[in-house]
């Protein structure tokens, strides 16, 4: 049985920083996207100290370490790694051979005593794409079809097509995608307009699907959430109304009988002043008749209350809108703004494959 090359060693501790410097370690690219059966490298560079072992780690396992005084120790041929030591920093690069899609994860590099830093690492299936009906010769402004297939993806293939060089709309063509041991199918089916002859052309690239996923959970909670705070503001708001109106008709009534009640059958002497509006909210008994012949008639002063007002409004830039909804009497009640945001994948340039084909018109 072969013994680790760490094994019985106990490193001294590394030596102390020299004045004014500070010890780190840096781990580049953050995010690697390779395609299957390609090499994946990471450099890992070390500043401002002294050390002893450097451990390279996939999800978590050892595959790799790397002593100072004696290089890499290797266990298993497919994991490597080159010095790269410059008079700035101590730099070692990692290299996995033959990338497989279960080397996919997290890459970690753990300098001993000092500091550890990882990465992420995605092995992704370049699989083929084809339009397989070939050429078309169409009639001028006669609707032409193509079809494309790309096989074998992984992850889901992001297909789009281009007329002219000139990217076709997404409303004129669908994508339908299939799962198949664990990797993916795509067929797509392109509609267009012969108005003029030109190549045709059918892309397919892989994306980070949970990415995509995530910003379409995201954007849905946000939405159904701000839904229900506008449903339970405007109900809060028409209860407050519906209050005020039921206290104000309680009131007409109570007015209303304590007038009857009090009213005499004699006549009246002198003429009603029917404008007359003392201050009091609240309905008075009738008085008798004073001197100048006026009578102090019951009276009531109704209360209105503000309507409930939304207002939409779009951002210049048609990026986002803002919805607010408000008493005009009593001010803003609540306002929100909603945004959408927008995630590109960047995808290795080889992993782009594309089919062309020729429309022509005949002359």
């Amino acid at each position: 049985m072969k013994e680790h090359p760490l094994s019985g060693l106990n490193p001294p501790p590394p030596s102390p920083n020299p004045p004014g410097e500070t010890a780190q370690v840096q781990l580049e690219p953050k995010q690697a996207d390779v395609l299957r059966g390609n090499e994946a490298k990471f450099n890992c560079s070390v500043t401002g100290t002294e050390w002893i072992v450097m451990t390279w780690l996939l999800n978590g396992n050892t595959v790799l370490t790397i002593l100072k005084s004696n290089g890499p120790q290797v266990n298993d041929r497919r994991f490597g790694a080159v010095n790269r030591t410059t008079d700035q920093s101590d730099m070692w690069e990692f290299i996995i051979k033959d990338t497989q899609r279960n080397n996919s994860g997290e890459i970690t590099c753990d300098v001993q005593n000092i500091n550890k830093k990882s990465a992420t690492l995605s092995v992704q299936d370049s699989g083929t794409v084809a339009i397989t009906s070939g050429n078309v010769t169409s009639i001028q402004k006669q609707r032409v079809m193509f079809h494309c297939l790309a096989i074998g993806w992984y992850p889901e293939p992001l297909v789009e097509w281009t007329f002219n060089g000139v990217a076709v709309d997404r409303s004129d063509f669908n994508v339908t995608t299939v799962g198949s041991g664990g990797l993916f199918n795509s067929n797509s089916t392109l509609s267009i307009l012969g108005n003029y002859s030109g190549p045709v052309q059918c892309q397919a690239s892989p994306v980070e699907e949970d990415q995509t996923v995530l910003i379409a959970v995201l954007v849905s909670v946000l939405g159904a959430a701000l839904l229900v705070l506008l449903i339970i503001g405007i109900a809060l708001c028409c209860k407050r109304r519906r209050a005020a109106k039921s206290s104000y008709e309680e009131e007409v009534r109570k007015t209303r009988s304590q007038s009857e009640r009090t009213t005499t059958t004699e006549p009246a002497q002198g003429r009603e002043n029917m404008g007359y509006m003392p201050d009091s909210k609240t309905g008075v008994a009738s008085s008798d008749f004073n001197d100048s012949g006026f009578s102090q008639t019951n009276s009531f002063r109704t209360v209105e209350m503000p309507d409930v007002v939304e207002y939409i409004s779009h951002t210049a830039n048609g990026n986002g809108a803002k919805m607010t909804k408000s008493c005009p009497e009593w001010g803003v009640i609540q306002s929100w703004d909603l945004w959408t945001r927008v995630m590109r994948v960047h995808t290795p340039a080889e992993a782009l494959q594309s089919s062309k084909h020729l429309l022509q018109l005949p002359k």
